[in-house]
């Protein structure tokens, strides 16, 4: 590409080498690639479930270890607006949309924001009178408590947060939304707002030029490269083990202490493979008699298509690398992707969550389990080192989408999803939670409970 000082300019302000804008455009021209599975993750091939006993027992030692002093960071992407939450309010609103509303508002957790009327006027009040639509998604109301106390998504997850007692909440949020904090988060201690890193941005196509978008004055449009770009936030915490949830699934705070032992019982079993791994490579390098088969045995559950390792080196590769452990709940036909034996950069196949946008005609429906839901992460490689989470991201496993912008048709750039490929180098561990952890918020109705 020919580009202009302006656009070199621009490069400079995130960090970026000419070659990534030229990958960039590589990618935009091509397009995304379906990406290859052997097939899904189920019971007994990719997806563990545990008695009652094996969750307890996971869930003590998590917390004997958060007692002695280990670190966990809980992590929430929240940088999406609450607009598709809304989006059937928007007139003409549909009749059955209306008599729902009309039959159900007084059950909204912002009922007492509202005046009586039919469902469209009702629809009206929630777009232009309290215009929720326009905020991030975890500062709309969630929750309404006997006391009259209105809780936002924000809210439950702090409150979750701190019955579980762990260190560090980070919150991903839009630059705007942090610069003016209201006044309600402000005061919270332990409670860090992030944004999304500039240089992770992306460029844009321009279908009908065929060349890189750009904004009316000619500089070249970049738009958040999705949730994906937050893998270089993720990789900035200094704790050993952190913890990830989306900010629409919140529980109001009767239903906290049992999610969070499911939680706990994730994060016990992360540091409980970090162990193990350690107690492998320590045996491989003392050469102990039957090392080799153990280390095998443990690594198999991890990976296939891979050749047993022959060296130190290459027992190196295979085992120094991040750990995750993820929750996921059995599939209810949902819409999204869920856990399959993905192909990674360097062609094995490992545990890995694949959008049905990614996936091959038909691939889906042997899925038995919905994405992860609950994500318990350890960052540290072998002999406690940090890693570079980046490393272990599958670079080809970036999504493009076309969107009308503006009355333009732009193809739009998405780098590898956050627990897609921007973990398909990680050693993984799927477990089957049960439905009830599970309590996403997708549309307004969502907010509506009994």
């Amino acid at each position: 590409m020919n580009w202009t000082e302006q656009d070199r300019a621009a490069f400079a302000e995130r960090g970026w080498k000419r070659e990534e804008a030229d990958a960039q455009v590589e990618q935009l021209r091509a397009g995304h690639t379906e990406r290859r599975v052997r097939a899904a993750c189920t019971e007994g091939d990719g997806v563990v479930k545990w008695s009652e006993h094996e969750r307890g027992e996971r869930s003590t030692f998590a917390q004997r270890r958060m007692n002695e002093g280990h670190r966990v960071a809980g992590f929430v992407p929240a940088s999406g607006a609450a607009t598709r939450m809304f989006k059937d309010l928007h007139p003409p609103v549909q009749p059955e949309v209306a008599a729902r509303l009309a039959a159900d508002w007084r059950r909204l957790p912002f009922a007492a924001l509202l005046e009586e009327s039919d469902g469209e006027g009702l629809a009206d009040q929630i777009l232009n009178k309290l215009a929720y639509q326009h905020l991030p998604k975890g500062h709309v109301p969630f929750f309404a408590l006997p006391n009259g106390e209105v809780l936002t998504a924000f809210d439950a997850h702090g409150e979750e947060w701190r019955l579980m007692g762990g260190s560090d909440l980070v919150f991903t949020v839009p630059g705007p939304f942090r610069a003016q904090l209201p006044e309600r988060y402000a005061r919270w201690q332990g409670v860090h707002w992030d944004v999304q890193h500039p240089e992770t941005d992306t460029l844009a196509w321009d279908a009908a030029a065929q060349a890189p978008a750009r904004t009316p004055d000619g500089a070249l449009l970049f738009r958040p490269g999705g949730h994906g770009a937050l893998l270089a936030n993720l990789n900035a915490l200094t704790t050993d083990a952190a913890v990830v949830r989306n900010i629409d699934n919140a529980v109001p705070p009767a239903a906290m202490p049992g999610r969070n032992t499911w939680r706990q019982a994730l994060l016990g079993t992360a540091w409980h493979l970090a162990e193990e791994r350690e107690a492998l490579w320590s045996r491989l390098q003392r050469g102990e008699a039957d090392a080799e088969r153990a280390a095998w045995h443990w690594l198999s559950a991890f990976v296939n298509g891979a050749d047993m390792p022959r060296t130190l080196d290459q027992w190196h590769f295979h085992l120094n690398r991040p750990i995750r452990v993820a929750g996921v709940v059995p599939n209810a036909g949902l819409p999204g992707g869920g856990p399959f034996w993905v192909a990674d950069a360097d062609g094995f196949f490992r545990p890995g969550i694949a959008e049905a946008a990614e996936l091959p005609d038909g691939a889906l429906a042997g899925g038995t389990h919905f994405n992860p839901v609950e994500l318990a992460l350890h960052f540290r490689g072998l002999g406690g080192t940090h890693l570079h989470l980046p490393d272990f991201a599958d670079a080809t496993a970036f999504f493009t989408a076309e969107k009308v912008v503006d009355g333009r048709t732009l193809r739009i750039l998405e780098r590898p999803g956050l627990w897609n490929g921007g973990m398909a180098g990680w050693l993984t561990r799927f477990v089957e939670l049960p439905a009830e952890v599970f309590a996403p918020v997708k549309t307004v109705f969502d907010l509506v409970r009994d």
